[in-house]
C-alpha cells in the first residue's frame, strides 16, 4: 500500500507543478531594413519552454528543425533549449516579409507568440535609361517628349531632371509600377517641352535615385534643335539718296545650313539675284517705300526679312498752279503739289516779293478783286535742296490798265524817237488811238509809224517818229479798248539835249585821271605813314647845331620832324592865286601872307641852293630836301647822318655842310636848282621873287602868266 501511496502522491505533485510553469519568450525579433544580399539574424529566446518553436515567415511555418530543411538560407541559430535565433544568409527581395516566433501549447501550458518583425529588403535599381540616344534630334516649334526610366529597385526610384544644371519643375509625369514576378519596382518619368532654338547644344540629365544609397545614377542627352533660316537684312547705308547705288546683304542661320536664297523687289522677284547672298541695286525715286525681301529656305521651312526703301530725293512738280482768269468776286483756288522726300513745305508768295508771304500750304484759296489779282509764286522746299517755284497770274475781267502810267519819255531832235503805251488785260485790248495836240495819229502818216505787239494779255503799241523835230515834244494821248471798256492815259515826250562829243571825251578823261590821282594819293599816304615811324630813331650827327623860330610849335620834339603831308604843294598854292597878282598883292589879305615869308627871321639861316630856308630846315617849292651820297666815305667826311631814304626834314648843321660832296637823292629828283628855267621865267619865278622881296608887285603884275584853268 505504501508505494501505491508514494505514485499517487509524486503524480498529484506533478501536475501541480506542471500547471504552475509558464512559458515566456526573453527576446523577440525585430522589424530590420537591410540592403539586398546581406546576412540577418532575428531573435528569439524563451524560458520554460514547453511546447514546440518554429518560425513563420509572412504566416507560413518555416519548420520546427533547428536546420530549416528545405530552406537553404535558412536555419535557426543559438544556444540550445534557450535560444532559437532566426538567421537568413544572402538576403533577397524575396526575403522581405514579416517574421514571427511561435511556441506550441501542451496539455498543461498555453501556446505563445512573439512580435511580428519586418525585413525590408532594400535592393540598389538598375542605370537609368532614356528613350532618346546621346543626341536628341529635335525641330524647332514642336513639341518635344523624353521619359527616363528607373527599374529594380526597392522602393521604386526617385527621377529628377535638370536642363544646363538648372532643375526642371515643369511638364514631368512619372508613373510607378511593380515588375512582374518580383518585388522590384520600376519608375517611368515623361518630360515634354516646347522646342526652340535657343535649346539648341543643352545637355538634358535624368538623375535616379533610392534609399539604398545616396549617390544618385544619371543619364544625359544632348539637344540638337532643327530649324527654318533665321534672317536678317543689312544695309550698307543709313540714307539713301536718289541715284546712290546700294548694297543689302541677307544673312541667314538655319540648321541644317543648306539654305536656298530669292529677292523680291515689291513683291516682285530678282531673278538675276536668285541664290545670291547680297543684292546691288541702283536706287530711283520710284523705288521710294518699295519693300525689299530676303526669302531664305531650306528642308524645314523658309522664313524672311524686309527693308522698306526711304529715299531721299529732290521736288518735282506734279500739280503746278495754272493762270485763272475770274471776274471780281469769284473764289480762287490755286493748287500746287510736288513730288519728294521728305515731303515738301509750301509757301504761296504774292508779285515774287519774299516779304509778301500770303499762304502756306498746297492750296491757296482768296476771294479776286482788284487787290487780289496779280502774279502768285508756290515756292515748295524740302530740306537739303533748293526750293522749286512756279508762277500763276490772277487775272481779273475789266478794262484795259496802262503799265507805267503818267510816266514822261524822251528824245532826242533829229533822231528816232519811240514812244510806248502797254496794256494788260482780260479780254485783250483789240483797239489803240492815239492823238497829238488834239490830232488823232493815224499809222498811215509820213511823219508817224504806229506798230503793235502783243504778249499774252500784254499788248504794247509804240508810235515811231523819224528825224523828230522839236514840234513833236509834248503830249500825247494814249486810248485802249477791250470788249469790256476803254482806258486813255497822257504821255509826255521831253526832248534830250545832245552833249557835243568833245564835252563826252573830256569828261571821261577827267574822270579817269581823276581816279589815277586818288590811287596814287592813298599809296603815297600809306607809304609815308609806314617810314614815320622809323625816323625817331635816327641818330643825330654830333657837331650839328639847331635852332628854331619863335613861331614853332612849343613842343620842340617835333620841329625836327615835319610829315610830307602837312606841306602843301608850292604849285598848287600858286594855282590858287588870282591872275591879277597886283590886285591880289593889294588886298588885304595879302599883308599877313607876305609877313610870313618875306620879313626877316633872326633864326632863319638862308641858304643859295634853296628857295626858303626856315627853322633851320631847307625846303624847295615845299618839298623837304633829302642828301644823297655817292659813296660811304663821302657819308662819313660830311658829319652828317640823317637818313637820305626817310621822308622826313634834315635838320641843317652850321659847319662842313657847304663842303659835302652830295647829289640831289634820286627818289627825289624833281628838286630844283636856282638855274632851273621855272626861275628865270614864268609865274613860279615871278611870285616866289615877290614873296622873297626881290620884285614889286607893280612889276609882278607886268609879268604875262598865261591863263590858269
Amino acid at each position: 500500500m505504501e508505494p501505491f501511496y508514494i505514485v499517487i502522491v509524486c503524480i498529484l505533485l506533478k501536475h501541480i507543478d506542471a500547471k504552475n510553469i509558464l512559458q515566456k519568450f526573453v527576446k523577440e525579433p525585430e522589424n530590420i531594413i537591410v540592403k539586398e544580399g546581406d546576412n540577418v539574424i532575428l531573435d528569439c529566446s524563451v524560458n520554460n519552454k514547453v511546447g514546440v518553436l518554429q518560425w513563420t515567415k509572412d504566416g507560413f511555418g518555416l519548420g520546427t528543425s533547428r536546420s530549416l530543411s528545405g530552406y537553404e538560407r535558412y536555419r535557426m541559430v543559438g544556444e540550445e533549449g534557450k535560444t532559437w535565433n532566426l538567421e537568413i544568409t544572402n538576403i533577397t527581395l524575396e526575403d522581405d516579409a514579416k517574421y514571427q516566433c511561435q511556441v506550441g501549447a501542451t496539455d498543461t501550458v498555453a501556446p505563445i507568440r512573439s512580435n511580428y518583425a519586418t525585413i525590408k529588403v532594400l535592393a540598389l535599381p538598375e542605370p537609368p535609361v532614356l528613350t532618346v540616344g546621346q543626341m536628341m534630334v529635335l525641330e524647332d516649334g514642336k513639341i518635344a517628349m523624353i521619359q527616363c526610366i528607373s527599374k529594380g529597385g526597392n522602393p521604386a526610384s526617385m527621377i529628377k531632371w535638370s536642363l544646363n544644371g538648372q532643375l526642371v519643375t515643369s511638364g514631368i509625369a512619372e508613373k510607378v509600377t511593380k515588375m512582374k514576378d518580383t518585388r522590384r519596382m520600376i519608375t517611368v518619368s515623361t518630360l515634354t517641352f516646347p522646342v526652340t532654338v535657343n535649346l539648341a547644344g543643352s545637355e538634358l540629365v535624368c538623375e535616379a535615385s533610392n534609399e539604398v544609397h545616396d549617390a544618385p545614377k544619371s543619364v544625359k542627352t544632348v539637344i540638337e534643335v532643327e530649324y527654318k533660316p533665321r534672317v536678317t537684312l543689312s544695309v550698307d547705308t543709313e540714307e539713301v539718296f536718289e541715284g546712290d547705288t546700294i548694297r543689302l546683304s541677307c544673312l541667314a542661320e538655319a540648321n541644317p545650313n543648306l539654305i536656298e536664297y530669292q529677292w523680291n523687289i515689291g513683291g516682285e522677284e530678282v531673278r538675276e539675284a536668285q541664290g545670291a547672298r547680297e543684292l546691288v541695286i541702283e536706287v530711283t525715286k520710284d523705288m521710294n517705300d518699295k519693300k525689299i525681301t530676303c526669302l531664305a529656305r531650306n528642308i524645314f521651312g523658309q522664313t524672311s526679312a524686309d527693308y522698306t526703301l526711304n529715299v531721299v530725293y529732290s521736288p518735282s512738280f506734279v500739280n503746278a498752279p495754272t493762270d485763272v482768269t475770274g471776274n471780281s468776286g469769284d473764289r480762287i483756288i490755286l493748287q500746287c503739289q510736288v513730288d519728294s522726300n521728305p515731303k515738301a513745305e509750301y509757301v504761296w508768295l504774292k508779285n515774287g516779293d519774299i516779304f509778301e508771304m500770303v499762304g502756306k500750304g498746297p492750296l491757296l484759296s482768296f476771294t479776286l478783286s482788284a487787290l487780289t489779282a496779280g502774279s502768285y509764286t508756290c515756292q515748295a522746299a524740302v530740306s537739303g535742296f533748293s526750293p522749286i517755284m512756279r508762277d500763276a497770274k490772277v487775272q481779273m475781267r475789266g478794262p484795259p490798265v496802262i503799265l507805267g502810267r503818267n510816266g514822261a519819255q524822251f528824245g532826242s531832235v533829229g533822231e528816232t524817237v519811240h514812244i510806248h503805251c502797254e496794256t494788260e488785260s482780260i479780254p485783250t485790248a483789240h483797239k489803240f488811238f492815239w492823238s497829238f495836240n488834239g490830232n488823232e495819229l493815224t499809222g498811215d502818216s509820213q511823219m508817224f509809224t504806229i506798230i503793235e505787239t502783243r504778249d499774252g494779255s500784254r499788248v504794247k503799241s509804240t508810235v515811231i517818229i523819224k528825224d523828230a523835230k522839236k514840234h513833236h515834244f509834248g503830249e500825247y494821248l494814249c486810248g485802249v479798248q477791250n470788249e469790256i471798256g476803254q482806258t486813255e492815259t497822257v504821255i509826255k515826250l521831253r526832248e534830250i539835249e545832245s552833249l557835243p562829243l568833245l564835252i563826252i571825251m573830256s569828261a571821261a578823261i577827267s574822270g579817269l585821271l581823276l581816279t589815277i590821282v586818288v590811287i596814287v594819293i592813298v599809296v603815297t599816304c600809306r607809304n609815308v605813314a609806314k617810314k614815320q615811324s622809323d625816323i625817331s630813331n635816327w641818330p643825330k650827327a654830333p657837331n650839328q647845331v639847331y635852332r628854331y623860330s619863335e613861331s614853332s610849335s612849343e613842343d620842340q620834339s617835333q620841329s625836327n620832324v615835319t610829315s610830307s603831308l602837312t606841306v602843301e604843294d608850292v604849285d598848287e598854292s600858286l594855282d590858287s592865286l588870282p591872275v591879277n597878282y597886283s590886285a591880289f598883292i593889294k588886298s588885304e589879305n595879302l599883308p599877313e601872307f607876305k609877313d610870313t615869308f618875306h620879313q626877316p627871321q633872326p633864326d632863319i639861316v638862308t641858304s643859295q641852293n634853296t628857295v626858303f630856308v626856315r627853322d633851320n630846315f631847307r625846303k624847295s617849292n615845299n618839298y623837304v630836301v633829302f642828301n644823297h651820297y655817292s659813296s660811304e666815305q663821302d657819308l662819313l667826311e660830311c658829319n652828317n647822318y640823317s637818313n637820305p631814304y626817310v621822308q622826313s626834314t634834315s635838320p641843317i648843321a652850321n659847319s662842313s655842310v657847304s663842303s659835302c660832296s652830295r647829289n640831289i637823292s634820286p627818289f627825289y629828283s624833281n628838286i630844283p636848282s636856282r638855274n632851273d628855267p621855272r626861275y628865270t621865267s614864268g609865274r613860279d619865278n615871278a611870285v616866289i621873287k615877290y614873296l622873297e622881296g626881290e620884285v614889286s608887285a607893280d612889276e609882278l603884275d607886268a609879268i604875262k602868266l598865261g591863263t590858269h584853268v
